[in-house]
């Protein structure tokens, strides 16, 4: 798919989490289409395989989700990178799931803010960088559809030995502002197309907190079930590479799919109202004043 893309040496787009898994597959596929990556890694530079790379085309930036103060200090490092108005989108990638309980510095459920809230406030960041014709991809999850309920209160939250409740939370809080950023950026008369995304039940170190695939005998047996990274990273080279004009949908096997009909802490709202509620929790949470949110409205 790669090859087919007419070649923009001179575009430049972010990926997070980049270093392993779907991510590899998807900054491998970017490189062929000749993108110049902008690489946000929580991995040292020394092990991280593009950190050392004499690649031109892969600048290697320090990101870490679970830290606003280094989200802040990639962002700016971004924006020394890329003159305003010429940066093509980014991929946001970088997750967690299952992990153990941990409460990050930042007040935060781990997988809430590394799945969540980070990357919405790193996109928030940089979108005055994107250019008219650019796009922002969310990974989402196929999990979300466990759920049927927004709570933002379960940002604060903790969980014993099972965190997959938050993880699903997660995603579907993502797949819901991915459908406000679109409608936001529609308002503003921008160009810029957001996307969120299942890339497939990929073989990737995702699942390494999880104890089904702790048994070897289902471990094997679910490596030939999933997907290959390079199979997972289809569907979100197709968002970037084709940049579909169906923007703030869940996509995945490159194609629309239906999202769950959902409730905000079990009161069933109209859209708009659902909408302003999940944005104004979300924009708390990430520390954004009014200043910085002028002309943003919900």
């Amino acid at each position: 798919m790669a090859r087919d893309y007419p070649r923009h040496p001179k575009r430049t787009i972010v990926m997070t989490g980049g270093d392993s898994g779907i991510g590899h597959s998807i900054v491998q596929g970017l490189l062929v289409a000749g993108f110049h990556v902008i690489l946000v890694s929580y991995t040292s530079r020394d092990e991280c395989p593009f950190g050392n790379t004499t690649l031109k085309e892969v600048t290697w930036v320090k990101g870490d989700l679970s830290s606003y103060e280094s989200v802040h200090t990639a962002a700016k490092q971004i924006k020394a990178i890329v003159p305003q108005g010429h940066l093509y989108g980014i991929i946001n990638n970088a997750g967690i799931m299952n992990v153990p309980y941990q409460k990050t510095r930042d007040g935060f459920e781990a997988q809430h803010q590394v799945n969540y809230l980070s990357p919405i406030l790193l996109t928030l960041l940089i979108i005055p960088w994107i250019e008219e014709d650019g796009c922002v991809l969310f990974t989402s999850s196929s999990t979300f559809f466990a759920t049927s309920e927004i709570d933002m209160s379960m940002v604060h939250s903790s969980y014993t030995w099972d965190g997959l409740r938050h993880y699903s939370h997660s995603k579907l809080c993502l797949a819901y502002m991915t459908r406000v950023i679109a409608k936001q950026l529609t308002r503003r008369n921008s160009g810029t197309k957001v996307y969120t995304y299942h890339p497939g039940t990929v073989r990737t170190g995702l699942f390494s907190h999880t104890s089904l695939f702790s048994f070897s005998a289902l471990r094997h047996a679910y490596d030939f079930l999933m997907l290959s990274p390079k199979e997972g990273s289809r569907t979100p080279l197709f968002l970037c590479l084709q940049r579909p004009q169906q923007s703030g949908y869940y996509w995945s096997e490159e194609a629309i799919q239906k999202m769950p009909k959902i409730k905000i802490k079990g009161r069933s709202l109209k859209e708009e109202e659902a909408f302003k509620e999940v944005w104004s929790h979300t924009m708390d949470y990430c520390g954004f004043d009014q200043e910085t949110l002028a002309g943003w409205t919900c």
